[in-house]
Order: structure tokens, then sequence, then C-alpha cells
């Protein structure tokens, strides 16, 4: 069961944290940045973060080109699919 929403005060600072399932991290961070720019811009791995990005957060394409370092946003639409999108995580069987 959730829990009950904290009461919202005008004006208020709040701090906002998210993570993905079993606490895993959803941003890329770090040495793993700078692991992913020594890859080519349609490298499997980018494309499998731009493709769970894209499933699990309302981040734009440009957000994730841009984040990732892949290049123009109709690039990783490109590279997911197009319009209608990939069935599957790039990489894994229909």
């Amino acid at each position: 069961m959730p829990r009950a929403l904290r009461p919202e005060y005008a004006g208020a600072i709040y701090h906002v944290m998210s993570r993905g399932d079993r606490r895993e991290a959803i941003f890329l961070e770090g040495r793993k940045e700078e692991h992913l720019a020594r890859r080519h811009k349609g490298d499997a791995g980018r494309v499998r973060i731009a493709w769970r990005l894209r499933q699990e957060t309302i981040m734009t394409l440009a957000w994730i080109a841009q984040r990732l370092r892949m290049g123009a946003w109709t690039h990783v639409s490109n590279l997911l699919g197009g319009a209608r999108g990939p069935r599957t995580e790039p990489g894994k069987k229909r």
C-alpha cells in the first residue's frame, strides 16, 4: 500500500528523487557517461539506454539524444524504430 501524500505548501522548496526498479539508477552519471562517450553514437549500449529512457520516462528524444551524445533526435528516432518504435527492447527477440 502506498504511503499517504505529504502536504504541499505554497512557495516551499522540495527535494525530488527518482529511482528505477529495485532502486537502480535511471540516469547516467560520472564514469558511465565517460565510457559511453568513447563509443560511436549508434552503439547498441546507447540504443538500449535510449530505448529504456523513452519507454520508462517522459524525456523527449531531443533530451535523450543530447544526454547520451547520440547526435540529432531524428537519428535516435531512426535507431529506435521510427515513429512506431520497436515492439521489444533492442537486442531482444520478438
